[in-house]
């Protein structure tokens, strides 16, 4: 990835997948799905909560489909392991 790839990438973003993640440093989805900056549209929040009544959320959805025509929506969460006291 050199400076052509991300001034491709400045110029417009046309991502598959949205991605509907929690809120976590230690995970980058691009990595977790071996894509390249620019395949995602990412929306992290606290525990990757969906509900109907965001309308944070509900228009970041409509934007992913209707504008960049995403095609798969994921929502993503954690495990925890289990732990012992």
């Amino acid at each position: 990835m050199g400076r052509a790839f991300f001034s491709k990438l400045a110029s417009k973003q046309e991502p598959k997948i949205l991605w509907i993640g929690c809120c976590d440093s230690r995970v980058p989805e691009i990595t977790i799905l071996n894509m390249r900056p620019g395949d995602i549209f990412v929306l992290r929040n606290i525990a990757n909560v969906v509900n109907q009544c965001d309308t944070s959320l509900t228009g970041i959805i409509r934007y992913a489909v209707e504008t960049l025509q995403v095609n798969l929506i994921i929502v993503c969460g954690t495990i925890h392991p289990l732990r012992t006291i």
